[in-house]
């Protein structure tokens, strides 16, 4: 519903696999007006995501729930702006690197899609925080929290 309301130039691409809701997502597609300009892929390796990240204007990762949100890390980690969700883990993750919005509402999601569209300052400002913001986040020191946590229960 959101893709519906911003630029007729753009296109919506949904990469994994269709999971929990598959067939309505893909029933509320072939209703879409703009279903000409959504593609989904399906599950996608490494590289192709590598690529889409590269090619992208933004990843919109407005999930209702996550338990961390590793797209959103990857996505900043290769210099794409964001969009997330308001609630979860989301703003946790993401920092002051996104553009955080109500998960739920299609008009929210489609002003922030058009900010970093056509915002050229703030999609620097993105690529430039998330980069910084991605940087934060290491297996190392996740690895380190681990066994710091592990020693205080023990």
């Amino acid at each position: 519903e959101a893709f519906e309301r911003v630029s007729n130039e753009l296109l919506l691409v949904l990469a994994g696999s269709a999971g929990y809701g598959g067939d309505e997502i893909a029933a509320r597609i072939a209703a879409s007006p703009a279903r000409d300009r959504i593609i989904l892929l399906g599950y996608v390796d490494d590289a192709a995501k590598a690529k889409l990240y590269r090619s992208a204007h933004a990843l919109a990762f407005p999930s209702l729930d996550e338990g961390f949100g590793i797209p959103i890390l990857e996505a900043m980690s290769a210099g794409l702006p964001v969009l997330t969700s308001s609630c979860s883990a989301m703003p946790e993750v993401a920092g002051d690197a996104a553009v955080l919005v109500e998960a739920g509402d299609a008009e929210a999601i489609a002003a922030g899609l058009r900010r970093i569209v056509e915002d050229e300052p703030l999609r620097q400002r993105l690529r430039e925080q998330g980069l910084a913001r991605a940087a934060e986040f290491t297996w190392r020191q996740a690895a380190d929290k681990m066994l710091t946590i592990y020693r205080e229960l023990a």
